[in-house]
């Protein structure tokens, strides 16, 4: 029984593979040309993860919804919505990406959420003082319309007035009687670990 050898692959599911390494190693190949080929692949899970790695090759400002629709409908095609949402945010490019993420199926929430953070990473330097810092994640909070568990905004809170002091040197956290009685844990927790961070 030790000496059993586990048993050989369907031959389909090695041609499969092949085809899948085939047309992802083939950069002169049309877009259209390989993602027809990824559709011919017998496998779910090599068909999707083919058309999503072409479909993310092809794909410019612009024309996310051509490319995330020849995506196979489900997981794969959710994945795609949800990473042209991250490029779009990382272009600035906010309402685009809020729109795309409304597409990302099971993964909206996940996606709007991360999408919050890179647009709360992005903004550190807009501010000059903690109230402004205050002010400024209430407006984004109000303006992004998403709701979160009490215990995801508290780390929402004290991630911004890490980034915050990072980005300005704040390391007093005195400095945070300055915030309002609701903001001033997360103020304190805040000013305490970018303390801990070095400075680059």
């Amino acid at each position: 029984m030790g000496c059993e050898t586990s048993p050989e692959p369907p031959s389909h599911a090695i041609v499969d593979r092949d085809r899948y390494l085939a047309i992802l190693r083939d950069s002169e190949q049309p877009s259209s040309s390989a993602m027809a080929s990824c559709h011919a692949l017998v496998d779910d899970n090599l068909r999707g993860d083919c058309a999503l790695a072409i479909s993310r090759r092809a794909m410019s400002p612009g024309s996310e919804a051509t490319w995330c629709l020849k995506v196979p409908a489900g997981t794969w095609q959710d994945e795609c919505w949800f990473q042209s949402a991250e490029s779009a945010a990382m272009r600035h490019n906010y309402s685009l990406a809020q729109t795309l993420c409304s597409s990302s199926g099971r993964f909206s929430r996940q996606c709007n959420f991360h999408l919050f953070q890179l647009h709360v990473q992005q903004s550190p330097g807009l501010v000059g003082d903690l109230p402004e810092a205050e002010a400024l994640l209430e407006a984004l909070i109000a303006d992004w319309k998403v709701q979160w568990a009490s215990q995801a905004t508290e780390r929402v809170w004290s991630s911004w007035f890490q980034l915050a002091a990072q980005e300005h040197g704040w390391a007093d956290t005195e400095a945070c009687q300055a915030v309002s009685a609701a903001r001033k844990e997360a103020c304190i927790s805040g000013i305490a670990q970018a303390a801990k961070v070095p400075r680059r």
